[in-house]
């Protein structure tokens, strides 16, 4: 398997247990504040997914501790987080479903802090289709690709990947799916995962430097690897 952080910390040291009786000089009000609307929410809807942000990362021993003017979240484990992605993946679900979304989120963020393998659950959610050349991956997972990725044209393979809050990990075999039914048959759901991802920016770029005519970018607007 291959792992692309979501910009990568500076080694964080061990979670320390939350104090209840410590003093957080970073209220979520101060964040909320400092932070701003996030991308797509309001001024309040913001504040509110910043709460329980702040909450869930106490609880799970990696409390807040500054809020940088560019809206950076740090914590106390070294780690930086922006909550621009999860903000725009609230906004395509309705807001009954906005505490189950970010509970999942939260959960699936400290399996990863905790150095544990995802939950069949949490593969459900993240699981969605990579795009891969054989000759691009490693050698020693050229043969398990070629065994079991979708092969679309010659060498190019649509492999399994989690798009888990921290990091892609692009599965090199199935191994871990077989207890889910394999790649074969959760592919339409990782399609489906796929699709519901916030969707890129299309940008029309006139005469780029000395290259001449109309050239078109994509942006992605998420924190993520597809």
């Amino acid at each position: 398997m291959a792992l692309f952080k979501k910009r990568s910390p500076e080694p964080e040291p061990e979670p320390r247990k939350p104090s209840p009786n410590a003093d957080n000089s970073t209220s979520p009000d101060q964040a909320a504040a400092t932070i701003g609307p996030l991308a797509s929410l309001d001024q309040e809807q913001s504040r509110w997914l910043v709460t329980r942000f702040m909450a869930a990362m106490e609880a799970g021993g990696f409390p807040i501790e500054e809020v940088s003017s560019d809206g950076a979240l740090k914590a106390a484990n070294g780690f930086t987080y922006h909550l621009d992605d999860l903000a725009q993946r609230l906004a395509l679900e309705p807001a009954k479903e906005w505490d189950w979304v970010v509970k999942r989120h939260m959960d699936a963020m400290m399996t990863n802090l905790r150095g544990e393998s995802a939950t069949p659950q949490q593969i459900m959610c993240y699981i969605a289709p990579r795009l891969v050349h054989l000759q691009a991956a490693p050698p020693e997972a050229q043969e398990s690709i070629a065994a079991y990725g979708r092969e679309i044209a010659p060498n190019l393979h649509v492999i399994a990947c989690l798009d888990l809050p921290l990091m892609a990990e692009m599965l090199f075999s199935d191994e871990s799916l077989e207890p889910l039914g394999g790649w074969q048959l959760l592919y339409p759901h990782a399609l489906g995962n796929l699709r519901k991802l916030p969707g890129p920016v299309l940008h029309n770029l006139m005469d780029v430097g000395e290259m001449q005519g109309v050239f078109h970018a994509w942006e992605s607007q998420a924190q993520d690897y597809f």
